[in-house]
Parts: C-alpha cells; structure tokens; sequence
C-alpha cells in the first residue's frame, strides 16, 4: 500500500471511532414531563373585590369617545399603506382586499379603475408607508368624517429602485352602521 491510502484508511477509522465515542458518551436525552391538564384553578375573593373596587370611567373620557371615533386615524393609515402600495405582479389584489373597508361607490372607482390600469410585461410597483393622519372633518350626525394621510413612497422597477417621495392621501369616510368605510380617495 502506498503512503496515501494509509492516510485515507486512518482517517477513516478515526472518523468511525469518534462517532462511537460520541454516541456512548453523549448527554441522554431527557424524558418528557407528563402534565395534568385535568387542574381547576379557583378565583380568590380578594381578586374579585379588586377588580369590583375600580374606579368608573371618567364622563369626559367618555364623552371624547362618543365625539371622537376610537381607531379611525388608525383604520385611515392602515388603508393608505395598503391602497398606496401596488405590483403590477400580485394583480392589485391588496386594493381589492380592501374593499371590506370601502362603500360600494369605492368599490365601483377601484374596480373601473384597475380594469382601466395599463397592463405592462416588465415588473413596477410602490411600496408606502404611512407616516401621520390628520382629521380634517369629523361629523358625527351625518356620518362623515375627513382624513388626510401623509405617506411616505418608493416607485420600484426592473432597473432601480427610487428615492423617497412624501405624498398625501385625502380620505373620506362614511359610517355604515358602527363601522366606518372609506367613500372617496385622491393622491394628492
């Protein structure tokens, strides 16, 4: 045998040895713990007296709440991120996946809409983000309220990606039953 296949032989048996050094020697695994699910738990008295013991709301707090729809700047930023972001790749289906939030008017414009939109072979798309909402009009009675979203933009392409252009999305919503929808928006 020549020097080389002594080498390889050697090494070999080496590898084979410290694999079964290893499996005598490893840490032993350890058995599972078996945990009774069948465990009721009682509520102290103490517990309740404390929670029964907290203060009412205050009549202003409430009061903001009824003139002041709790989420709506939320609900407006949300959809400006997901109505301003686009790919002609993904088939708008994050504009017609809000239409749940939108009146039928909405429904209608963004339908006519993306069926209008240019269908183009090479990849483009926008990605926003949603920086600040101002309500602008807020009318309980009717039902109306004004939003004005500032985003923040980035056009993509195949061949770069540009720099960031700072847009704002006007919003007005109408309340359908207790929940509010979105009736009209403009890029401006």
């Amino acid at each position: 045998m020549d020097k080389r296949k002594k080498i390889i032989i050697a090494v070999v048996a080496l590898l084979i040895l410290a694999l079964i050094l290893w499996l005598i020697f490893r840490p032993k695994a350890k058995p599972h713990q078996v945990v009774n699910l069948n465990t009721t738990t009682t509520v102290s008295n103490t517990v309740v007296k404390q929670m029964n013991q907290l203060p009412p709301a205050d009549d202003l707090a409430l009061a903001k709440e009824k003139t002041y729809p709790l989420g709506l700047k939320q609900l407006a930023m949300s959809f400006a991120e997901r109505y301003g972001s686009y790919s002609n790749q993904a088939d708008s289906k994050n504009i017609l996946d809000l239409e749940p939030q939108m009146t039928q008017k909405m429904i209608d414009y963004v339908e006519t809409y993306l069926i209008k939109g240019v269908a183009t072979t090479t990849y483009q798309g926008y990605d926003t983000k949603a920086i600040l909402a101002n309500v602008l009009k807020l009318d309980q009675s009717t039902g109306d309220a004004q939003i004005e979203v500032k985003t923040q933009r980035r056009y993509y392409n195949v061949s770069k990606t540009s720099e960031a252009v700072y847009q704002n999305l006007l919003l007005q919503f109408k309340k359908d039953g207790s929940d509010w929808k979105v009736d009209y928006a403009k890029w401006e």
